[in-house]
């Protein structure tokens, strides 16, 4: 599931950009584990606080990162 979901929004930032297929899947899968370490952490941790809220001011402080990597793995 984590994959999927990653995969999406990799290719909503891509929107039509090219990047080598392995430069891609290095990028879903760094962001696949980083998505599931925090989603096993809010498990183990008992479902506390709204997850949407933590992954939401996670992108907010991660603005931009995503985009910079793709953009260095841009082919022409």
């Amino acid at each position: 599931m984590c994959e999927q979901i990653v995969a999406l929004y990799i290719e909503a930032v891509l929107d039509g950009r090219q990047i080598k297929k392995t430069d891609r899947l290095m990028i879903v899968q760094y962001l696949k584990a980083v998505s599931f370490g925090v989603i096993s952490e809010w498990l183990q941790a008992g479902l506390g606080e709204d997850i949407r809220l933590f992954f939401d001011r996670i992108y907010d402080l991660k603005k931009g990162t995503v985009e910079e990597m793709l953009r260095r793995f841009e082919t022409v």
